[in-house]
């Protein structure tokens, strides 16, 4: 909890998932793994974002949409 609010860290293997109501929070949460992973760590920032071969949409507040056909198509495909 950060004054109050979830801060939520979802890893796996090398990616991250990190969301928190205030964006400083989060930057500030960066900053402290940047310090400890280094400075080459990659991080992706906005409302969409691919993940563990999902498409995660935040656009609307509220809600997330979860899409998978684009990576099924692939899966498809290479079979």
């Amino acid at each position: 909890m950060i004054n109050g609010k979830k801060i939520t860290m979802v890893w796996h293997v090398g990616d991250l998932k990190l969301s928190h109501e205030d964006v400083n929070k989060v930057k500030k949460t960066i900053n402290w793994m940047k310090g400890i992973y280094g400075e080459e760590m990659r991080t992706l920032r906005g409302k969409k974002h691919d993940y563990l071969g999902m498409e995660l949409d935040f656009s609307c507040p509220g809600e997330v949409k979860v899409r998978i056909s684009p990576h099924l198509k692939g899966i498809i495909t290479d079979f």
